[in-house]
């Protein structure tokens, strides 16, 4: 694995976005002051692959990393591995709080949830969470330690590499041992149980199924022969039965042959008539024409002398009118007389209709005069009754006015004031009692949630442990061989069988482990925050109990009875005051109203004599009318002079109209005749034409009439379309016939093969009888089976038993082996001296690689005093101790066992990058005078990406290769020099 971009925002002191590329760097150191955040960008890798971070421990610690202030973080880290390049991209927002994980590969999105990541790293990489913060932050103290401190060097290895464990694998162990005991008792139990069974029992139904096969294969020999008896039987009686079928239908044919015959008949006069068909209907045509034709003519001939006597009376009738016309024009000059005598009747009607609205009018007048007058009188009778109620008003007011203090009731109100927040805190303490006690119930239910969480926890540590007893119990087995003396008990290795141990699995068991302890720590975070908020309200409570008893202290007795009393006297004050204002205004409006009706009673007056002249003229012109033309009711006078006129117009109009319509009818009736004679004449000589056809068409048919004696005859005799239909019918009669004739000589012909054949229903009773014979034998076959069958999973499960109670008691020897091995720390020594000759070993190289002189070999033990590590030089052999290193040398022995580590913890994995943390002072001579070459060493022979965290200028100033982060304030920003 090697990071190729580390893109980070709000987290640690990067509040603002940081983009860091690896991929120009190989060998380079990450320079910065203390708490700049250099080794936030390890962190920042870390989280961004597996949400968490060392130095927080196991939990997801995004709250710990968010940037101070900021409320959203995110970090994404592109790397590639095996040739194959991925990105993680983690996001958090604070409020509303949202977390979200994003993986790709080659650009592509993969479809893995948050909890899923860390077990696709190590799926793709081999490295969980723990093995991963081990070798990617190498402690470079650590390492100096370990090559100048001997006595501090088992301690530092055990820590490194994690064999503290090995004290758990001894418990477990004996845990372990006690199951598997327990197990075999169980295993054995059950194989008791199954002593009954056994292969005797196997081999006596074996037999038995033998004799049930054989049994069936005679039966089914005998079903086969039958069925094959019982198939001709039923080909026989299905053709006896195919051969009556066509017997009846030959029979049904004969009796048709005389109406086929007749058929026959009817054709052959078809196609005899068949070229005269068009002439007869011709015929037929012409025949109902001409008779149309002459029903048209009678009609017309009858309509046409009609129309002449119509004729005749016409213009008889329109001389008379004429006349009459002519006589009644001398009636039309009194007419205009008598419509001047009615012009002035109108003119006298409208002055009638004027005398009698002016009369109306003369009532309203009156009416109005006297209301006005009334009004008046009221109003000035109103006016004393308003000034009277003032004065009443004023003088209750002046008594309620010496009862009410406003002051007092300003005072009162105040108080009331604090009476309101009393109450508004008495509630607020009810609230308050609900929350504290519905928080009381959330914390006990979360308490039971945490108990049975520990309770899983505790199940998934003892899980772990037995798998890691199993690890590492297949761990030492593996550096022995059958007849080794084992280095822990001093017991002799016979080489016992261990099954395989799946490193997989522990480290998915770890990983539910922890995330297991991150769900125990939420809960036991939210429980301490129910209880931080529990005191917190109770403090609430007893704070507002204190502030309600203060108040209480503060309000006066009967508060709200004298408020009340004074709030009645100030109602009825502000009640009278809007009485006296609303009286007052009354009495302005009222003297307004007695001066407006006193204006409106002198108008009155006036207009009423004004309207009396007025009629009295009006009704002078109208005596004059009557007087002139002796008319004593005007009405009659008029509808006489209107019936007069009326009678004058009209009967001039009618005798006009008269005219006009039969001068209209004269004309219709003209041209009606003229087109009646035409249309006649056209009759004639279409009759005479279609006559003259009529009879040659009938010459023609004179050939035929030996077969037909008229057109019809010949129409009718025609089949037309239907004779080929005719034609098939008579022809599939005749194929039908032959068919079945020929059908029959077959069926008798194959009859001739089935003699001998018994009779069917004899084969079926013999044939049903064999087939229930093999049902039964077929299921007690099946039983027999099911028998042996349940039979062998019992044996097999006896044989299984003892395999697994031989394998169990395999592992209790193993166990007990371990639990013996394990006692002390005697293993622990075992295998550390074990990975330190490893360690040793792999620095060697690397330091070799570095020096191109020097290698580490580990001296004997010696009594009292534990191996230690010599610098060798390869050219003459010289041994000399480790503290004689110079600081370059030192610098490079360090780096060498770092690497060292590095590889062994990372095993399999394809681990191309680490980072070495500072754990050397600043550069002594040597180190000043060589780190230029010392670095290039390194850069030379190792290849992987190193990055070195110091925070040394004269030591950092060396590298070509430099990440710098500079401290800004509150946040830091990064620099990459290549």
């Amino acid at each position: 694995m090697r990071p190729l971009k580390l893109e980070v925002k709000g987290f640690t002191v990067y509040k603002k976005p940081q983009v860091i590329d690896f991929t120009p760097l190989k060998f380079f150191v990450i320079q910065g002051k203390t708490g700049a955040g250099k080794t936030s960008i390890i962190d920042a890798i870390t989280y961004a692959l597996y949400g968490k971070v060392p130095r927080y421990g196991a939990s997801v610690a995004t709250k710990y990393v968010l940037s101070r202030g900021e409320k959203e973080l995110k970090v994404a880290l592109d790397f590639s591995l095996r040739g194959r390049n991925y990105r993680v991209e983690r996001y958090y927002r604070e409020f509303p709080e949202d977390s979200q994980v994003r993986v790709y590969e080659e650009g592509r999105r993969l479809n893995i949830k948050a909890n899923e990541v860390e077990k696709w790293l190590f799926k793709i990489s081999g490295l969980d969470y723990k093995t991963f913060t081990k070798v990617i932050l190498l402690p470079q103290g650590e390492f100096d330690r370990f090559l100048k401190e001997s006595s501090e060097r088992k301690k530092i290895l055990i820590n490194l590499l994690g064999l503290e464990e090995l004290e758990k694998v001894r418990q477990l162990a004996s845990e372990t041992f006690k199951n598997l005991e327990g197990k075999r008792e169980a295993l054995k139990k059950e194989y008791e149980l199954l002593k009954d069974y056994t292969p005797t029992k196997k081999e006596v139904l074996e037999k038995t199924l033998k004799n049930l096969e054989e049994e069936l294969k005679e039966l089914k020999e005998t079903e086969e022969k039958l069925r094959q008896e019982l198939k001709k039987a039923e080909e026989k009686d299905s053709l006896e039965r195919e051969l009556s079928q066509v017997v009846t239908k030959l029979k049904e044919l004969e009796n048709l042959e005389k109406e086929v015959e007749k058929l026959r008949e009817k054709l052959e006069f078809s196609r005899k008539v068949a070229p005269y068909v068009p002439i007869a209907k011709r015929i037929e045509e012409i025949d109902k024409k001409l008779t149309e034709l002459k029903v048209r003519k009678n009609k017309l001939t009858k309509e046409l002398a009609v129309l002449k006597d119509e004729l005749s009376f016409a213009q008889e009738e329109l001389n008379r009118i004429e006349a009459e016309k002519e006589k009644f024009k001398e009636e039309k000059e009194r007419e205009k007389e008598l419509e001047h005598r009615l012009k002035k009747l109108q003119e006298i009607k409208e002055i009638l209709k004027e005398l009698s609205q002016l009369s109306s009018s003369l009532k309203e007048k009156e009416r109005e005069y006297e209301q006005a007058k009334q009004e008046f009188e009221d109003l000035s009778e109103r006016v004393e009754k308003g000034k009277k109620l003032v004065a009443e008003t004023e003088e209750k007011l002046e008594k309620i006015k010496e009862l009410f203090s406003e002051e007092e009731y300003t005072s009162l109100k105040m108080k009331e004031r604090l009476l309101v927040e009393l109450q508004r805190k008495l509630k607020e303490l009810k609230e308050k009692e609900g929350q504290l006690e519905n928080l009381t119930q959330k914390y006990k239910e979360k308490k039971k949630v945490h108990e049975k969480v520990l309770n899983e926890l505790k199940e998934l540590e003892r899980e772990l442990k037995e798998r890691e007893l199993h690890y590492h119990a297949h761990m030492v087995a593996s550096y022995l061989s059958p007849g080794d003396t084992c280095p822990v008990c001093g017991g002799i290795y016979r080489g016992k069988a261990l099954e395989n141990v799946d490193a997989e699995g522990i480290s998915e068991l770890k990983h539910a482990k922890e995330l297991k302890e991150k769900e125990e720590r939420e809960i036991d975070t939210t429980l301490k925050l129910y209880a931080q908020k529990i005191n917190s309200l109770k403090e609430e409570m007893e704070k507002l109990r204190n502030e309600v008893e203060e108040l209480r202290k503060e309000i006066p007795e009967n508060l709200k009875e004298r408020i009340k009393k004074l709030e009645e006297l100030r109602i009825e004050k502000e009640k009278l005051e809007h009485k006296l204002n609303k009286y007052r205004k009354a009495l302005e409006d009222r003297q307004k109203q007695k001066e407006e009706a006193q204006a409106k009673l002198h108008k009155a007056q006036t207009e009423l004599e004004l309207l009396k002249e007025k009629i009295r003229e009006k009704s002078r012109l109208v005596k004059e009318f009557k007087e002139l033309y002796r008319v004593e009711r005007l009405e009659d006078y008029e509808e006489s002079l209107k019936e007069e006129i009326n009678y004058i117009n009209s009967k001039l109009q009618e005798i006009e109209e008269k005219e006009k319509k039969l001068r209209k009818h004269f004309e219709e009736l003209s041209s009606r005749k003229s087109k009646l004679e035409g249309e006649l004449s056209a009759l004639n000589e279409s009759i005479n034409s279609l006559e003259e056809e009529r009879k040659e068409k009938l010459k023609e048919l004179a050939n035929i009439y030996e077969v037909a004696k008229s057109p019809r005859e010949v129409v009718e005799l025609y089949l037309g379309d239907k004779e080929a239909e005719l034609e098939r019918k008579i022809k599939e009669f005749e194929e039908s016939f032959q068919s079945l004739k020929l059908k029959k000589s077959e069926i008798e012909e194959k009859l001739k093969e089935y003699e001998g054949i018994r009779e069917l229903s004899d084969i079926k009773g013999e044939y049903e009888s064999v087939k229930t014979q093999l049902e039964e034998k077929h299921k007690k076959l099946g039983e027999v089976k099911r028998e042996l069958e349940h039979l062998g999973e019992r044996l097999k499960r006896k044989e299984e038993l003892q395999k697994e109670i031989s394998e169990l008691e395999k592992k209790l020897e193993v166990y007990r082996v371990i639990s013996n091995d394990f006692r002390g720390d005697r293993f622990q020594k075992y295998v550390s001296e074990i990975m330190l000759q490893k360690v040793v070993d792999r620095a060697s190289e690397y330091f070799y690689k570095f020096t191109g002189n020097y290698f580490f070999e580990l001296e004997r033990a010696t009594k009292g005093r534990d191996k230690d590590i010599v610098v060798v030089e390869s050219s003459t052999s010289q041994r000399r101790p480790v503290s004689s290193l110079s600081g370059g040398e030192t610098f490079l022995a360090s780096l060498s066992f770092a690497f060292a580590v590095s590889d062994l913890l990372s095993g399999s994995a394809n681990l191309e990058s680490l980072f070495i943390d500072e754990g050397f002072g600043s550069l002594d001579q040597d180190m000043r005078e060589r780190v230029s070459e010392i670095l290039e060493a390194i850069k030379t022979n190792v290849n992987k990406m190193i990055g070195i965290v110091s925070h040394i200028p004269d030591f950092a100033e060396r590298f070509t290769e430099r990440i710098v982060v500079e401290k800004k304030g509150d946040y830091s920003e990064v620099r990459v020099i290549y």
